[in-house]
């Protein structure tokens, strides 16, 4: 056996051990016993180094040398300049280099062909990976360490593959090539290093393939330029660490099957003890990660580690029968959120995967609509889960996925298909209403709501095609039992039905509530329009809302109501609503009041509405009891027409309607003397709050009456706080009187989504 006290090697593990033991003390100990464990920590090692001298039959490890100038003799190798080797294949391969021993590699360009480790326990050091090149140019192997050669070390240098042809050629295995290459061995290091390939899209090789391999560092390492994976790992492969690694630029251009690490599992055999530690990037590649299993898990465990600009996507996955997703994705390792501008894409019979959530079996994962080729993604970093239109994702199945109280997040674009939420979760898009469609051709219901504390905001939903013995809904809430704390906000509901085609029963809805008992249902913000059924049946109540069947605490606000063939609002049995804000119009009906036999309507309050346009009625109350809608702006200064308001002009109201005082303007504003301006940050990025101020003042000679401001947010933000705050809702403030000259500020804070 050889004493090893080879100077370098010693001298890097002490170096490499203090920086180890100030970072873990500095985590967990004051600086003085952080001090005194480093010093511990030396005279440990100087010990065990003093006492490490030479004994009979104990031979030295020994320092070979490879310079330019040197000579491949057998006489060469133990001095720098003209005393050492001429080439490095050479000086492995001399008798004299046994297990323990270090090859140090002077500064130059090594042009080797190709590099065979064939003995243990071998150290080869550069003089740094900007001073010493090894140029390989091989048709298979640049650097090989096959199988039984264990403990071999490459430490500071780059290894530069010069080889180059078309990387088109590249299909299947049969032309791939290896460029640094461990199969079937044990204790392999690669430290300080970079591989540099020839060229993305100049060749079909692999930068690094670790077959079969058992305890293995990849640390300091820069991977680039490769045509097909930067690193390749197969089955049965264990304890492989990667730490402040960078691999980035692989996958020739327009390839879709390769990544920046690819993991293979064959056979039934586990890839375990995967670990990512400091700080690793895997970037510009067309997979970021790879996963192909035939029947096995791979396990990963670690910190974080950076995957963007990867053109397929970040976390790609095939055949997951077998495979323990959990390991693969764990949320410590690849803790950054997927990146929604990388072009999410699958391939036949897989699955973009992104961050997936717990699945911990290959039952579970048989049987998650993931594995059924409708994709979807889970961001761990803050639980949401994220739907992308035109990859063969949808909705349905990110709702079938979550749990409850989870976040969906939908990405713009068409959703053809129609969703039941039976569980309490967000449904949002993050693009707006606008941009984010679902349509539902030749359903009946389009959004299906059937749980408590639901939240759907801001999508488009058309197209209910339905015809049929019932009606044709875009938004409907039901259940067979008690359910609560519903909200839609900020969506289009239109084109619910047409004027031609075949009929439907009782018509088509915007927005429908019914079935319940149902409690506490907010319903703001919406457009609401262009809902028809063809002429016929005698039971159409075709509505923009509907409330038929006994829901309690409705607040219906701020919502635009227009083109419906006859109600923008129906109540047939309902208690304590609320109707503020809204614009009905051109509409047969605005507010249609009209109960079952045997229901009631109760404890409604209609104010602060715009009702005008409306063919028939701004408000028609079939009911005994008067109802309150006061404050209302019916279309005309003169207010509504009706015998106990005489020169009314604006929309007609039916009898037992409260609607004096009403309002002499739209909006409630007296807007000829009150100036409203708003000023704040002229730009702003999702994710951001701002800050902005709405400022008021009566320019008039008279006072201004009745002074109500409401500000309406877009779909792209969301109420945060407000100085003073609202007296109604997120964004009305009651003014009351303003006498000439008189005004104020109000500060609103809202979130970018």
């Amino acid at each position: 056996m050889k004493i090893n006290n080879k100077i370098i090697r010693l001298r890097q593990f002490i170096k490499s051990n203090v920086i180890a033991s100030e970072a873990w003390q500095s985590r967990r100990m004051t600086p003085l016993k952080a001090r005194k464990s480093v010093s511990l920590l030396l005279v440990m090692i100087l010990s065990l180094f003093l006492v490490a001298v030479p004994m009979a039959g104990i031979a030295e490890a020994t320092e070979y040398y490879v310079d330019l100038n040197g000579v491949d003799e057998a006489n060469h190798g133990t001095s720098t300049g003209t005393g050492a080797f001429g080439t490095i294949q050479y000086a492995i391969n001399d008798s004299r280099v046994t297990a323990g021993d270090t090859i140090n590699v002077e500064a130059g360009i090594y042009d080797e062909g190709s590099l065979v480790f064939n003995k243990n326990d071998i150290t080869l050091i550069g003089s740094g990976a900007d001073e010493t090149t090894i140029i390989t140019s091989s048709n298979k192997y640049g650097v090989s360490v096959p199988s039984g050669v264990d403990d071999i070390e490459i430490i500071d240098l780059t290894i530069k593959e010069d080889t180059t042809y078309d990387a088109d050629t590249c299909s299947g295995t049969s032309s791939e090539r290896f460029h640094l290459k461990i199969s079937h061995n044990s204790g392999f290091t690669l430290q300080d290093v970079n591989l540099e390939g020839p060229g993305k899209d100049n060749s079909c090789i692999v930068g690094l393939d670790l077959n079969s391999v058992q305890g293995v560092t990849v640390r300091d390492v820069h991977i680039s330029g490769y045509s097909t994976n930067g690193v390749g790992v197969t089955t049965a492969t264990s304890n492989l660490l990667f730490e402040d690694v960078t691999i980035e630029g692989n996958g020739y251009t327009g390839s879709t099957g390769w990544a920046g690490i690819s993991f293979y599992i064959m056979g039934g055999e586990d890839i375990t003890g995967v670990q990512f530690e400091g700080t690793n990037t895997i970037s510009n590649n067309p997979m970021g990660i790879y996963v192909e299993n035939t029947g096995g898990d791979v396990h990963i465990t670690g910190e974080g580690t950076t995957l963007s600009g990867n053109s397929v996507g970040p976390l790609v996955a095939t055949n997951l029968g077998g495979l323990s997703i959990v390991d693969v994705y764990a949320k410590d390792v690849f803790n950054v959120p997927v990146r929604l501008e990388d072009a999410f894409a699958t391939s036949p019979n897989s699955v973009i995967v992104g961050y997936w959530h717990d699945v911990t079996s290959a039952g579970e994962a048989a049987n998650n609509p993931l594995a059924d080729g409708n994709p979807i993604i889970l961001n761990l970093t803050n639980g949401e889960w994220y739907v992308v239109a035109g990859i063969n994702m949808n909705i349905q199945a990110a709702i079938d996925a979550a749990s409850d109280g989870d976040t969906i997040n939908v990405t713009a674009g068409i959703y053809n298909e129609h969703i039941q939420i039976n569980k309490p979760l967000t449904l949002q898009s993050t693009d707006g209403a606008e941009s984010t469609i679902i349509d539902g051709a030749a359903f009946r219901y389009m959004i299906d709501i059937r749980s408590s504390d639901v939240t759907f905001e801001g999508f488009t939903v058309t197209n209910p095609t339905y015809a049929g013995g019932s009606d044709a809904t875009g938004i409907l809430i039901q259940s067979t039992g008690a359910i609560s704390n519903v909200q839609i906000l900020d969506n289009i509901i239109t084109q619910v039905r047409s004027e031609t085609g075949d009929q439907s029963m009782y018509g088509a809805t915007g927005i429908n509530i019914g079935g319940g008992p149902i409690y506490n249902v907010t319903i703001s913000g919406n457009t609401i329009m262009d809902i028809h059924n063809p002429d016929g049946p005698k039971d159409d109540h075709t509505c923009g809302i509907n409330v038929w069947d006994g829901a309690d605490n409705v607040s219906i606000s701020n919502n635009d109501i227009s083109d419906i063939k006859y109600n923008g609002i129906i109540l047939q049995k309902a208690s304590n609503v609320q109707i503020e804000e809204n614009s009905i119009t051109e509409c047969q009906v605005g507010i249609r009041v009209e109960p079952f036999v045997g229901s009631t309507v109760s404890d409604l309050t209609v104010k602060d509405n715009n009702l005008f346009g409306n063919t028939e009625y701004g408000v028609f109350n079939t009911m005994e009891d008067e109802i309150d809608a006061t404050n209302n702006w019916w279309g005309a200064a003169s207010g509504p027409t009706h015998l106990d308001n005489l020169g009314g002009t604006g929309d007609k109201v039916s009898d037992n309607v409260n609607f004096i005082p009403f309002l002499a303007s739209s909006g409630g504003e007296v807007v000829d003397n009150v100036s409203i301006t708003k000023s704040g940050p002229t730009s702003a990025y999702s994710g951001d709050d701002i800050t902005y101020t709405i400022t008021y003042k009566n320019i008039g000679t008279n006072d201004a009456t009745k002074v109500v401001i409401t500000e309406k947010y877009p779909p792209e933000v969301k109420f945060v706080s407000a100085d003073p705050a609202p007296n109604t809702g997120n964004n009305k403030w009651t003014i009351g009187t303003l006498a000439p000259g008189v005004g104020g500020t109000i500060t609103v804070t809202v979130h970018i989504k």
